[in-house]
């Protein structure tokens, strides 16, 4: 990941994604599915040398994530 400022960040997941073979199916015949019908968690891991952004290095996150045709996107919590 670049920012706005030119830092660069590593970004690199972990986590669990348990989806039935049906709803993977609707899926890929370019159904929207809500990320209801499947279980989708991660824990995104941060880093970079950047001294503007160190604080990253530091902290723990958890994510739920979602997916589709062409898509997968994450809604990142830092645990406090």
């Amino acid at each position: 990941l670049e920012t706005h400022d030119g830092a660069l960040i590593l970004i690199t997941y972990h986590g669990i994604l348990d989806v039935k073979p049906e709803v993977i199916q609707r899926v890929f015949a370019g159904e929207d599915v809500s990320p209801s019908e499947y279980y989708f968690r991660t824990t995104p891991r941060l880093e970079t040398g950047d001294e503007r952004y160190a604080w990253l290095n530091k902290t723990i996150c958890v994510a739920t994530g979602y997916f589709g045709i062409n898509k997968v996107g994450y809604r990142v919590f830092a645990v406090v």
